[in-house]
């Protein structure tokens, strides 16, 4: 099989380098403030709005086909406006 369709929560794909996670955060729910340490980020919001903040210091409010990118040094946190969607790709440096 050369495609492989993933449609669930969690790991959708982890291989040596990097690996992309799917979570539905409700509204009002939260992403606790943490890190990556070594690794750069893309965070996709597919469904809903949420406001994520990096380092205390800079906010930025996503939609549906917005992608956040940013070194895993940097902490980030956040807040579900709405129902939402995310894809997380986790790249190692």
């Amino acid at each position: 099989m050369i495609g492989n369709v993933q449609n669930k929560l969690g790991k959708v794909i982890e291989k040596r380098n990097f690996k992309t996670v799917k979570k539905v955060i409700p509204k009002g729910d939260t992403i606790p403030k943490h890190n990556h340490e070594k690794q750069e980020i893309l965070f996709t919001v597919v469904l809903g709005k949420i406001t994520i903040n990096l380092d205390n210091d800079e906010d930025h409010t996503l939609t549906p086909g917005e992608i956040l990118s940013f070194n895993g040094k940097h902490y980030i946190q956040g807040t579900a406006l709405e129902d939402t969607t995310i894809f997380v790709t986790l790249i190692d440096e």
